[in-house]
């Protein structure tokens, strides 16, 4: 949570400005992208929009020199595309009415989500410590 400068899944989540997003559209240039120092991620469009493919990278790069045990990057970066999906989720939840109730089909399916998120989680983690040994 250091890149997005959060202490919890309570605290606002950097997203994008609109500017920001349609001048790097334009320019393709990484200075006008996301980078460590201002490290924002886009849900306005897909999860794998152009911003985000490079916040994916720009997050394996910090995740990596941070000296984390895992340093395959590819890897960094896939177990990050999910946690995006998960961001999206906590994003949603900080943007909605205090006062709504999610229905049981909701909470079941965002059960549903979590759980194969967790699994996919173990998996990774299984895959980088063999590549390590």
């Amino acid at each position: 949570m250091e890149l997005m400068h959060r202490d919890s899944n309570v605290d606002r989540i950097p997203v994008v400005s609109l500017d920001r997003l349609e001048r790097y559209a334009r320019t393709k240039k990484k200075e006008d992208g996301p980078t460590a120092d201002e490290f924002e991620v886009d849900f306005s469009d897909t999860l794998g929009s152009h911003w985000n493919m490079r916040a994916k990278a720009v997050f394996a790069e910090s995740f990596i020199l941070g000296g984390y045990s895992c340093k395959n990057k590819r890897e960094v970066q896939r177990v990050f595309k999910v946690h995006m999906g998960t961001l999206r989720q906590q994003f949603k939840r900080l943007m909605r009415d205090p006062d709504y109730e999610p229905s049981a089909i909701e909470l079941d399916q965002e059960r549903a989500r979590n759980r194969t998120a967790r699994r996919r989680e173990v998996r990774s983690n299984i895959h980088c410590k063999r590549e390590h040994q």
